[in-house]
């Protein structure tokens, strides 16, 4: 139990040494949670515990756990869950062309000055009657976490995925600083840049996607996601409605 817990410490300071060089603003935010909680300004809502092989977060308030189950085996069902396919938890950052035959004869007759689709009909209409929404794609690019838990899965989805770049989401920073307990955000980052929105504000978040959005543009033709629970199912509507509501669209 006592390495356990000193494993678990380890790594809290490998990941806050990790956010204070590499995610500073992020870094602020849990600093300022620690010295809160170490002066007894603020109270702690939530306890991390080990039992039965396993962490998990005690409510302090209501004293039901997070999980209520084992942790590990939430992240591996949760990995379970991910697939490649087109049409399965994906957010489509583009909008669709429907032509037909007609309409690729019609831009095919126009100048290219009198319409931008003149020199891309044809690829549109091959693409699209060769493709379907239940094909699966070979790689994943990027995918987004809305909501981290002790983010045990996050790890376990990457290897699966072998996602390039992860944007994570978690509103409760508390939560999100117990979870530097238990995953190794810093070792992560060797296998993917990660994107952090951590308790942020509108303008913040804003920031934050955009970023996480603006790099690596070509991989935003689909972007895959999990929930940690169906309670974080807001946080994707947050990312939808931020890419709908750019002019790039």
């Amino acid at each position: 139990m006592e390495s356990i817990q000193q494993q678990a410490i380890h790594t809290f300071q490998e990941n806050l040494s990790y956010l204070r060089e590499m995610h500073p603003n992020v870094f602020k935010k849990v600093d300022i949670l620690n010295h809160a909680i170490e002066n007894g300004s603020y109270k702690e809502k939530y306890s991390l515990e080990y039992k039965n092989g396993y962490f998990d977060v005690l409510d302090l308030q209501t004293n039901h756990y997070l999980y209520n189950q084992s942790s590990i085996e939430h992240a591996k069902t949760l990995t379970k869950q991910v697939n490649f396919k087109k049409s399965s938890s994906v957010i489509e950052s583009f909008y669709k062309q429907h032509l037909t035959q007609e309409d690729v004869d019609r831009y095919d007759s126009k100048p290219p000055k009198l319409d931008p689709l003149f020199a891309a009909a044809k690829i549109i209409y091959y693409a699209n009657n060769v493709s379907s929404e239940d094909d699966e794609m070979k790689y994943i690019q990027k995918y987004i976490f809305c909501g981290v838990g002790l983010g045990l899965h996050i790890p376990l989805i990457q290897n699966k995925t072998k996602s390039q770049q992860l944007f994570i989401m978690e509103d409760n920073l508390e939560l999100f600083r117990l979870s530097l307990f238990t995953t190794d955000y810093k070792a992560l980052s060797t296998k993917a840049k990660l994107y952090f929105s951590i308790m942020d504000d509108e303008a913040d978040f804003k920031n934050s996607i955009e970023y996480f959005y603006v790099l690596g543009f070509n991989n935003n033709h689909y972007l895959k996601y999990s929930l940690f629970s169906q309670s974080d199912l807001p946080k994707i509507k947050k990312v939808q409605r931020f890419i709908v509501s750019n002019v790039f669209l």
